[in-house]
């Protein structure tokens, strides 16, 4: 599949989809239905860049049609993208339109989805950064403590040897 990717970049179609198809056959062999769908995105791509129109759209829905089967966003995005590109390639702006809208659709879901992970993960270091905060405190805590305890253990040792050294002096 990346190999066609590299080759549809490059704009060498029939080179795409043969690597493209390989993909395909053994994505299909091992029953990797889920991992088939971007392929199927790429190789609608390569159709699309050959101007063979309706390989291109057999593809790309079979790619939308699995992606929102497993609920893909990107996948979806990535599909309704192409599938939009190809309709306007056929002169279907109706249509074009349509997929266009759903793309904006799921990037406006996608950036949603993206801010809420970025504000969970910001929340999540947050509490870290306020629960390490909490055990610097308390270790500052304990060694204060540390501290204190040993001055009066040396205090007492100092008053338990004070007091020997007069009772002795008065002996």
């Amino acid at each position: 599949n990346n190999i066609g990717l590299i080759y549809n970049h490059l704009q060498e179609n029939d080179e795409a989809l043969k690597y493209l198809f390989k993909a395909k056959n053994i994505r299909e062999k091992y029953k990797e239905r889920e991992r088939n769908i971007a392929t199927l995105n790429n190789i609608g791509i390569a159709y699309l860049g050959k101007k063979q129109y309706q390989e291109a759209l057999e593809y790309s829905l079979q790619s939308l049609k699995l992606s929102k089967t497993y609920y893909q966003k990107r996948r979806i995005k990535e599909a309704t993208a192409t599938l939009a590109e190809i309709y306007e390639g056929m002169g279907d702006f109706q249509n074009a339109y349509r997929y266009l809208q759903e793309h904006k659709i799921m990037l406006d879901s996608i950036a949603k989805q993206d801010k809420a992970s970025i504000i969970a993960e910001i929340n999540r270091k947050k509490d870290i950064e306020q629960k390490e905060s909490q055990i610097s405190i308390l270790r500052q805590n304990n060694q204060l403590r540390n501290v204190i305890y040993a001055i009066i253990t040396l205090v007492l040792i100092g008053v338990i040897g004070f007091i020997l050294w007069r009772a002795k002096r008065k002996q």
